[in-house]
């Protein structure tokens, strides 16, 4: 069974004269702009995904499904450490956001893999039939690479990433490990604002996330982020996903 770590809530930004997100490489170059799924990304119906979530089991994409209609993305978040425990949910981002939480491992309680008796199934049943209203279909999103100390541009979004060492932690007996910082910006016109995105999994401290941009077929952009993790003592991880519902005004 495979381990899986992952997310905090959706955040949004949007940007208008004065750039004011509000909460939820690197080649400075412009990558082409990719709106359409990738087959080989896909999952083959949306049943046989949510039978390997079931499973406690990870997709091999963040985001699986797509609708039209919602002008919104399915997509598989989770996030555990050892001595934190462990969440995992079916979480709905773009026009009509959502989320359905079918694991939870108490944070009082060491977290090595999935209990597979505490998965929630009624949960998964709820995000499966939403996804059936919403007619979804299975959908593979290409994404681009954002790197730490890159640049990219896709469509009306120019975004930037940076990531910088600003100490340690632990000690000379236990063990000590380097502490950095993340910082994800959009541009604006003339300015940069700094995303608010969680430090959890975007901007992890510890380990620089493997982070994709996506552009919808609505024209959203969609962040996702994957990290693992492990100091003295713990060790853990996290799978993401954030959106950026409206460029900023040129």
């Amino acid at each position: 069974m495979i381990t899986r770590m992952a997310g905090a809530i959706v955040l949004v930004a949007a940007c208008g004269g004065s750039p004011k997100p509000t909460v939820v490489g690197a080649s400075s170059s412009s990558p082409p702009l990719d709106r359409t799924s990738d087959p080989d990304l896909a999952v083959a119906s949306l049943d046989e995904a949510f039978a390997v979530l079931a499973k406690g089991d990870a997709l091999q994409v963040t985001c699986f499904a797509w609708s039209d209609s919602a002008r919104t993305a399915a997509c598989a978040v989770d996030a555990s450490s050892i001595q934190g425990g462990a969440t995992a949910a079916v979480r709905f981002v773009g026009a009509q956001p959502g989320e359905h939480v079918y694991y939870r491992h108490p944070d009082d309680q060491q977290f090595f893999d999935y209990d597979l008796a505490r998965i929630d199934h009624d949960a998964l049943a709820a995000a499966r039939a939403a996804l059936t209203a919403g007619g979804y279909q299975p959908f593979g999103f290409r994404g681009v690479a954002l790197e730490p100390g890159g640049q990219i541009e896709l469509g009306a979004w120019t975004l930037r990433r940076t990531r910088a060492e600003v100490g340690t932690d632990g000690d000379g007996v236990t063990g000590a490990w380097p502490v950095s910082t993340d910082r994800i910006e959009v541009r604006c016109g003339e300015q940069w604002t700094a995303l608010d995105l969680s430090e959890e999994s975007f901007a992890n401290t510890i380990e620089p996330a493997a982070i994709a941009a996506i552009v919808t077929p609505a024209q959203q952009l969609v962040l996702t982020a994957s990290v693992s993790w492990g100091i003295e003592g713990d060790s853990g991880g996290a799978t993401d996903v954030a959106v950026i519902d409206r460029p900023c005004e040129r």
